[in-house]
């Protein structure tokens, strides 16, 4: 009862009340989205009853916090670059190996630039690390420090990645952002920073998390270059930022005008009702079903500035992923996504799956022209796929 924590990939942080200090803690660990529960009575009254399960590893003993140096950064010969002071001895942020192509030249520069902005996290003075930023970078910057109260987690483990144009991108740094408006809810996010030529950082970003990331930038997938892993990897960390931070105007801009979205919701139907083929069976028993909604990029994009006045957060978590590149089409570069995306935010949370098709032929500018999402009670035989929308 003296704390709370959250945690991401198996790292997370736990929140003390003030002035707790003890040499060891007890953790118990707990289902994600048991919490939840606490803002539905009837859940609540079930819940209260029922005996709990407890998982035999469940329990942890922990030891208290130890002073070390250091942000960790791994150059190619796979040795520390340290750089600052942290308070945790837990080395946090995905477990990323770049090849020798993919990382990016003057790690230890890049890292030096990092020192300044994680002190500025730490301490709450933001405008120490103004500098490091253009104008655009420190916008977004002060928009995803003020997404909850945020706070690092650990001892960041930094990768650098080569960009597009002598940009490079920066993974590695943990942090835990809580929200206490209702049910206090926390949820920890690698975020990622990217640099132009010249060492400036033009844009942050929340991770996607160590399953999608190492699929994407370490998978073996004959025919892709570095350059279209980093180009794949930015727009998803964006496409997800955009939605946690509100950003409208950015997700306006990425949707193709004729673009084809289509939502499915679970619904339970009177069994007289005449099924169409908008709506599937989830299975043969049961009146549930899942319907189909198509939307025109205005409709969609009302609908979702509704959600966002009346959330006051979102969060999004992607999974597992599969993506297609569509090699058939020379004249256009387009890439088929299916990915597993959980959604939560303060008054609604599902899990289901996003397929996405991008058009990245003009790399500045990269459209989605088609995006579904599908709920997870959806048979995988059924997902939608590149072969539903594009045929030879």
């Amino acid at each position: 009862s003296e704390c709370q924590g959250s945690a991401k990939d198996g790292r997370g942080m736990l929140e003390m009340i003030p002035d707790y200090e003890t040499d060891t803690y007890h953790i118990n660990i707990e289902y994600e989205y048991k919490g939840q529960a606490q803002g539905d009575a009837e859940m609540q009254s079930v819940l209260d009853v029922i005996t709990k399960r407890i998982f035999p590893k469940s329990a942890l003993v922990i030891k208290g916090r130890e002073n070390v140096p250091s942000i960790v950064a791994q150059n190619n010969n796979n040795q520390n670059i340290n750089s600052i002071s942290s308070l945790s001895t837990m080395q946090t942020g995905v477990n990323l190996n770049p090849t020798a192509s993919q990382q990016t030249d003057n790690q230890q520069q890049y890292a030096d630039v990092l020192s300044k902005v994680i002190e500025s996290i730490r301490t709450g003075n933001y405008s120490s690390s103004a500098s490091a930023f253009t104008i655009d970078g420190l916008e977004t910057f002060n928009k995803l420090i003020a997404y909850g109260t945020g706070r690092i987690v650990g001892t960041p483990n930094l990768s650098f990645f080569k960009g597009t144009n002598g940009c490079a991108a920066a993974r590695g740094l943990q942090m835990s952002f809580s929200f206490k408006a209702g049910i206090k809810k926390t949820f920890v996010e690698d975020v990622v920073f990217f640099f132009d030529e010249k060492m400036k950082i033009y844009n942050v970003a929340f991770g996607l998390g160590q399953i999608a990331e190492n699929d994407i930038l370490c998978k073996n997938a004959p025919g892709w270059k570095d350059e279209t892993r980093e180009l794949l990897m930015e727009f998803l960390e964006n496409y997800k930022t955009a939605y946690c931070l509100k950003r409208y105007d950015y997700i306006r801009d990425i949707f193709a005008d004729d673009a084809v979205i289509i939502i499915g919701n679970v619904v339970k139907l009177n069994p007289t009702f005449s099924v169409e083929n908008k709506v599937m069976r989830i299975s043969d028993e049961g009146n549930e079903y899942i319907r189909y909604n198509r939307y025109t990029k205005d409709a969609y994009l009302e609908r979702l500035r509704r959600t966002f006045s009346r959330n006051e957060y979102i969060n999004i978590r992607f999974t597992n992923n599969d993506i297609q590149w569509l090699e058939k089409y020379e004249d256009q570069e387009l890439y088929a996504i299916q990915i597993g995306q959980e959604y939560n935010s303060s008054r609604y949370a599902d899990k289901g799956f996003l397929f996405l098709l991008i058009d990245m032929t003009d790399h500045e500018t990269p459209q989605i022209r088609i995006r579904t999402w599908q709920p997870n009670e959806v048979d995988m035989s059924k997902l939608y796929n590149a072969g539903d929308f594009y045929n030879d």
